[in-house]
């Protein structure tokens, strides 16, 4: 069983579609409207329109269709750093923790998490309660430099947690408890 965090449209770039062209089960989950709309053509997993945060609840959430997968729950210096984004909007977001959303959906374990959420990974993983979910393996993106503190709290729990880092580029990071 998988689960997508930060799917986009369920094909580019993606890291679990093979998992589910071998006939595994899943989860993707996406916030961007748009990009939903072709996740929702794209895939035949269970598919889920919502944040995953560090709370439960409703945030906002901020979205370009121009460049739709750097879509974020913070905007703080994007504008300058990340395309031109001259037509963000923001929507209110229903959001969840991942062991709340995996509860409500009977999900108990997870041999393979993917997290890409545009500099909001840490704060997940660092909500995640690994005694109510069973977790193999965690894939996340972390660019050089960005919530420093918030990766170094996440590499600690996941240590702590019996997980061992597995692979580390410039982009992302793979830790097992296999």
């Amino acid at each position: 069983f998988y689960v997508d965090v930060g799917a986009f449209d369920g094909l580019k770039n993606s890291k679990t579609l093979l998992f589910e062209r071998n006939n595994w089960d899943g989860l993707c989950i996406e916030p961007h409207p748009t990009s939903f709309k072709k996740l929702m053509r794209n895939r035949s997993c269970i598919k889920e329109n919502v944040l995953i945060s560090d709370f439960n609840g409703v945030c906002d959430f901020w979205y370009s269709e121009k460049a739709p997968m750097t879509s974020r729950v913070n905007m703080s210096g994007v504008r300058k750093r990340i395309h031109k984004m001259d037509d963000v909007k923001k929507i209110k977001s229903k959001c969840f923790k991942l062991n709340c959303l995996c509860e409500k959906l009977n999900i108990s374990k997870i041999d393979f998490l993917k997290i890409d959420v545009e500099g909001h990974d840490a704060s997940i993983i660092n909500s995640i309660n690994f005694d109510l979910l069973s977790i193999s393996v965690i894939m996340y993106e972390q660019w050089a430099g960005q919530h420093e503190n918030g990766y170094k709290r996440a590499e600690k729990k996941l240590s702590l947690s019996g997980y061992k880092l597995i692979h580390s580029n410039q982009e992302n990071k793979i830790w097992s408890k296999i």
